[in-house]
This record gives structure tokens, sequence and C-alpha cells, in this order.
């Protein structure tokens, strides 16, 4: 990776995070007020509907982002077309969530959710008018690409407060918030994007962006069964409450992972930059992952050890029954992240995308064979295990095999085991040995046992840290 590559790189990966993790900050915050306000059956109403809507939406998602960051040439024509061929499918989805919302309000024994799947039908519009920002990204302009997404935040906490406190509306508040939100993250892009695209179709670029995508879209439906499935599962057999304790349980990794997925998405350009140069190319692999873990692995541990205390404190002691599920998915998070994250960057930068679908293939067979009984036969708790099964043995094994593949070795996992055997000591030492001192104690002890065992399993981290600020940041 060039110099001047490598350095908007790492300023781009500084902003991206510092930027990501103030927004996401601020989301938690709006989703602890909520949960207060909020009953876990209005979450789960929330959440079946959101559902059903994504399960419909997901039948677009033909990687159209990915296809004009990594186009080499300028990309105004063919973010032409794409945003031409989203607006057809939009017309297509909207009026296809219109006629199976009664269906799917029978499936889930609950006529009200007609109304709530048909109100959220605008979001069918959602990859057209968003396409604008990926300007931003492919120009690595990761500030200014925030903007929409803060407003959106503002925009969708206000309203939710209002429609809730002051006009009582209950479950309502959820959607009209939410749709306040989709007004300003859209209105936002198309008055400050770089570029806004035109009613425009070319043939031969349909025909490059299907032959990009349409592994993608196979891969997007697997993985909604993979990372969706579980909620209609637990919607299905145990009902709406259930789906509120567990959907709460999912946020906090949720969002964090969303944060991973923003600061890895900064590096899908310099991936795609260097994709000639095999050298480069794993060097810029192995550094991505190796800090990747070194950052989201305490955070994974942490989470995990002290669920119950970041439930009472900051959801309330109502949401006691997520505590379990917190912790499983937390360690889920923490091993999903730490070993090899951005292989998907590393093939997607390749153009080999049909390595997503297989994957999430496998993964697909696996939810019907382990988590469908075990979600069945355990409610929230199954789905959770079922998830850090597939994070702790089917992802690694399945990453392992691809990236053998692409890059001729597997020298990443030496750069990633330190911080993962670390997490492991911190979390045991503090769960079993100081379990019982007060609790911004154990967070610090937590961080110096982390921090003490990483720099004695990584000895190069100092200089290397040094090297990196010197030459990057300075």
């Amino acid at each position: 990776m060039s110099g001047s590559l490598t350095e908007k790189t790492v300023k781009g990966v500084i902003t991206q995070v510092a930027l990501s993790m103030g927004l996401k900050l601020l989301t938690m915050i709006k989703i602890f007020v909520f949960a207060r306000i909020f009953a876990p059956e209005d979450f789960g109403i929330f959440a079946t509907a959101g559902l059903v809507v994504s399960f419909v939406m997901l039948f677009g998602e033909m990687g159209m982002n990915q296809a004009i960051i990594r186009h080499k040439e300028d990309a105004k024509k063919l973010m032409d077309t794409a945003f031409t061929m989203n607006i057809l499918v939009a017309f297509l989805f909207f009026v296809v969530i219109f006629a199976l919302a009664p269906v799917a309000a029978r499936i889930f024994d609950n006529p009200d959710l007609v109304l709530f799947i048909r109100f959220l039908s605008y979001s069918a519009f959602g990859a057209a008018l968003t396409l604008p920002s990926v300007m931003w990204d492919r120009e690595m302009r990761f500030g200014i690409s925030k903007l929409p997404t803060l407003f959106s935040l503002i925009a969708t906490f206000i309203v939710t407060i209002v429609a809730a406190v002051v006009y009582n509306l209950g479950t309502w508040s959820l959607f009209f918030g939410g749709f306040a939100g989709f007004i300003a993250n859209m209105a936002t892009i198309w008055a400050i994007a770089p570029y806004k695209p035109h009613p425009r179709f070319d043939l031969s670029q349909a025909k490059q962006l299907y032959l990009f995508g349409w592994p993608l879209l196979i891969s997007s439906i697997l993985g909604y069964m993979v990372w969706q499935g579980d909620d209609l599962m637990v919607r299905y057999f145990w009902g709406d409450t259930e789906l509120g304790y567990y959907t709460i349980a999912f946020y906090l990794p949720m969002y964090l992972t969303q944060i991973v997925n923003m600061v890895s998405s900064v590096l899908l350009p310099a991936f795609s930059k260097v994709q000639d140069y095999k050298e480069k190319l794993e060097y810029a692999f192995t550094m991505s992952n190796k800090y990747l873990a070194i950052i989201c692995v305490p955070i994974g541990m942490g989470m995990c050890v002290f669920a119950p205390q970041i439930i009472h404190y900051l959801y309330s002691d109502k949401w006691a029954p997520a505590i379990p599920v917190l912790q499983i998915f937390a360690l889920a998070f923490m091993f999903r992240v730490s070993t090899g994250y951005n292989w998907t960057l590393l093939v997607i930068s390749k153009g080999k995308t049909k390595y997503p679908m297989y994957a999430n293939l496998i993964v697909a067979i696996a939810f019907f064979v382990v988590g469908y009984p075990l979600i069945k036969n355990y409610g929230m708790v199954g789905g959770a295990a079922y998830n850090l099964f597939i994070a702790f043995l089917i992802t690694p094994i399945i990453r392992a095999y691809i990236i053998k593949r692409e890059l001729g070795n597997l020298k990443f996992l030496k750069s990633v085991y330190p911080a993962i055997i670390s997490g492991c000591i911190s979390g045991s030492t503090i769960y079993y040995f100081f379990n019982n001192i007060l609790i911004i104690y154990n967070i610090i002890l937590f961080l110096v046992f982390y921090l003490v065992s990483l720099l004695v399993l990584d000895k190069k981290l100092i200089p290397e840290v040094k090297m990196i600020y010197k030459q990057y940041i300075l």
C-alpha cells in the first residue's frame, strides 16, 4: 500500500471510528431512553413489522454501492443506471409489501400488524434515495457522510418522545419516529450530496451491475435467514414480549457490529486499489484485523462480564430476562469480529462476490439444523446460543478456508490471538475473583488485566503503535 494511500486510509479509519462511535453512542442513549418508556411488547411489535419489510426489501440487495466504490473509472454514469434500477425495484417492493401485509399478520396471529407493515412500506425507497451517499465513501470523505445519520437520529428521537409522552400514542410512536428519521436522512443526503444521480439507463452498465451483484443478492437472502431468521423464529414460537427481550439483548452488540462495519467500509477503497499486489493486500488485511481484534475483544468480553449491571443501570430491571441473552451475544460478537472479520472486503475488492454467497449458504443450513431446534425448545436463549455456535465454530472455519485460498496463508491469525487470549484472561479473572467489588473498580481492573496481558503476548505492539501515530496521525 502506497504511503499516501496508507495515510489516507489510517486517517479515514480514525475519522470513521470517532464519528461512528459518537453516533452510535447517541443511538444507544436513544435506545436506553426508549427502553424505559416502552414495554417489551412494543419493541417486539416494532421488530416484527421491520422483519417482514426487510425480508421483502432484501431481494433488491444487488451490491450496487460496492460496485460503484470499486469502479475504477468515473462512476457517475454507473450511479445513474444503479439509481434507475433501484427506483424501479422500489416501486415493485412498495406494492408487494402492501399485498403481503395481511398474510404476515395471519402468520404471526396479530391483525394490528397489517397497518404497521403497510406504514413501513416507505422504506422500500431507501436504497435508491441513499445511493448518492456512496460517493462520499468512494472519495473517503467519511466526515460529511455522517451528517445525514446525525439529523436522522435527532429527528427520530424527538418525534418518538413527543408522540409517546405528549400524545400517548404507544407503539405507534416508534413507527412515527422511524419515519421522521427516514425523511431527515434522505433530505440531508440530497441537499449536500456531491453528485445527484439522474434517471438514466445503460444496458451494458446494468449487465455489469447484475453480474457483480447477483451473488450478493443470493448472499443477502441467505444472510437474512442467518441474521434475522432467529428473530422470526423467536417471534413465531414465543411471541412479541419474548422478541422484545431478545431485541434489546441484541441491540448493543448489533450497534457495535455496525460500528465495525462502518470502520471496515473505509478499507474497501484501499483494498480495491491494491487488489493486484498480494503482499500489500496481505499486509493491509493482517493489520486491519489485528487492531480490530485489539479494540473489539475487550468490548465484547466486557459486555459479557458486566451484562447484569448494563441491564440494571441502562435499561431498567424490567429487562432483566435479557441478561443471559446479552452475555451470549457479547461472546458471539467478540469471536465474530476477531477472527478475520474483513474477509468479505478482501474478496469483494477482488470481484469475487460468490464467496459471501457460499458462506451464507453454509450458515443458513446450520440455522435449520442447529438454530431452529434450539429456538423452538429454548426460546431467546436458544437463539443466542445458536449465534455463539456460528461465531465460535462455523464462521472461523469458513473464513480460514477462503482467506487461505486468496492470500495463500493464515498469518493474520498470529496477529489476533494475543487480543483473544488477553480478553479471555481478563474477563475470567474479573468474573471469578473480583465480581463483588464496585463496578467502577471492576472495569478498571478488567482494562488493566487486558492491557498487561496484551503487552506481554504482543511485545511489538508499543513500537508499532508509536510508528503509526508518528507517521500517519501527527
